[in-house]
């Protein structure tokens, strides 16, 4: 018995159905998916560098688990709210010229404290920022531009920067360009002992972001919690091996 076919026009519709469901399977993968992120070490501490970043100059890792290092304010019309954290891990590699050609730091949710308890729960809650589907936010520095000696010393360097880069919030990637960062290179001295061994790095930037580029939604966000988020982040690193 001969087999059946399906008649022309029944296989265009199918072939269009199939062409959709294929094209939203790979559009929600790469969603999910996004950029490749490094790996951290086992105790959690730092982050592993790729080896094509590390050939590319001196590594720097951040010194976490110390002095805040990121600030946030929500200066909303109901409620204005701080937060911190000092649970950065992460690395960047600097060139030549006090210019970086690669980093990334990875910043816990649930690190984030507020001063109210039951705000960070909520905060890092599947509402706002999902900490369990989304357990880090993200800055990905691919390189350096304007960079101008501002004031040099035997001691150190300092560099006005723009870091140029991605940001990832709640799952999502956009690029971000901050401007009037600050970089130092601080020579291994007995002061700087005290803080680390090497020689340090410390970059500076102020800098907003809006929630709902990133697809946080609530029905208070823009009311009890600004849609704007402005971030002070003050990071210190070393080039000495990490522990």
């Amino acid at each position: 018995m001969a087999r059946k076919s399906n008649p022309p026009k029944a296989r265009t519709l199918w072939a269009a159905g199939a062409l959709i469901v294929a094209g939203a399977a790979f559009q929600a993968s790469a969603l999910v998916a996004g950029p490749p992120f490094a790996k951290a070490t086992e105790d959690g501490k730092h982050l592993i560098v790729p080896a094509e970043q590390a050939s590319l100059g001196t590594v720097y890792h951040a010194l976490t688990g110390k002095d805040r290092q990121i600030f946030f304010e929500s200066d909303a019309p109901l409620e204005d709210i701080k937060g911190q954290s000092n649970r950065v891990i992460g690395y960047a590699v600097a060139g030549t010229d006090g210019s970086l050609v690669a980093g990334e730091w990875h910043l816990p949710v649930e690190s984030i404290r507020t001063g109210i308890e039951l705000r960070d729960e909520h905060l890092a809650g599947k509402d706002w920022l999902d900490a369990k589907a989304h357990p880090n936010i993200i800055f990905q520095l691919d390189h350096t531009e304007d960079v101008v000696l501002k004031k040099e010393t035997e001691a150190y360097r300092t560099y006005s920067v723009t870091l140029v880069g991605e940001f990832t919030i709640h799952g999502v990637t956009r690029p971000i360009t901050i401007h009037n960062a600050s970089v130092t290179y601080l020579n291994a001295s007995e002061r700087t002992r005290t803080i680390a061994d090497g020689d340090l790095l410390a970059i500076r930037a102020k800098y907003s972001v809006h929630l709902s580029d990133y697809d946080v939604s609530h029905p208070v966000l823009g009311k009890k919690v600004a849609d704007e988020i402005k971030i002070n982040t003050v990071l210190y690193l070393t080039n000495a091996a990490a522990d």
